[in-house]
C-alpha cells in the first residue's frame, strides 16, 4: 500500500510541472504552525521544475531550538498553486532537573505539508495555507514526562513570504 502511494506521488511530480516562471528564485517567509511547530522563519530556494528546498529556524522558550529542512514541489500555473513538502525537523532542547543538572534532548521528527500557495509570477509576495504534520520515527525518552509522545501529530500552517 505505501509503495503504491510513493509511486503515485513520484508520477505526479514528474508529469505535472507548470510552476510560474519568475526571476525571483529565493524567498523568505514567516510560517505560523507548520513544519517549525509554533512558528518558524524560513529561507527557500526555487529549483528547476517547480521544486523547492527550504531551511528554517525556530526558537521555543525557554530552551528549544529547531531547524525545519524540507524539499517540495509546486504544481499549477499562473497564481494558484498546490504545494507538497516533506522533510525533517531537527530539534535540541534542555530541561533543568530537580538536582539542578541540565538534561539535553535531541529530537528528529518527520514533517510534511500539503496546501495552497498564492504566488503571482511577477510579484514578490506569496501566501501559503495548508495541512502540516509531524511524525516521530524513534522514541527513546521524553523530557516532558514518562509517557511516550504521540507518534503522529496533525498541524495547520499559515505563511506569508517575500521573494527576491
Amino acid at each position: 500500500m505505501n509503495l503504491k502511494i510513493v509511486f503515485l506521488l513520484t508520477f505526479l511530480m514528474i508529469r505535472v510541472s507548470g510552476f510560474s516562471q519568475s526571476n525571483y528564485k529565493n524567498g523568505g517567509f514567516l510560517e505560523l504552525g507548520g513544519s517549525g511547530a509554533l512558528y518558524s522563519l524560513n529561507y527557500e530556494r526555487q529549483l528547476p521544475h517547480g521544486l523547492l528546498a527550504r531551511v528554517g529556524f525556530t526558537y521555543l522558550p525557554p530552551r528549544t531550538i529547531a531547524f525545519p529542512l524540507t524539499f517540495g514541489k509546486i504544481f499549477g500555473k499562473k497564481s494558484h498553486h498546490f504545494e507538497i513538502d516533506a522533510g525533517l525537523l531537527l530539534a535540541n532542547s534542555s530541561e533543568t532537573l530537580s538536582n539542578n543538572s541540565v538534561k539535553r534532548v535531541n529530537v528528529i521528527l518527520g514533517t510534511g505539508f500539503v496546501g495552497y500557495r498564492y504566488q503571482k509570477a511577477d510579484k514578490r509576495m506569496f501566501y501559503r495555507a495548508g495541512f502540516s504534520c509531524f511524525y516521530r520515527f524513534l522514541y527513546r525518552e521524553s523530557y516532558f514526562n514518562d509517557e511516550p509522545p504521540t507518534k503522529f501529530l496533525p498541524w495547520a500552517a499559515l505563511s506569508i513570504g517575500y521573494r527576491f
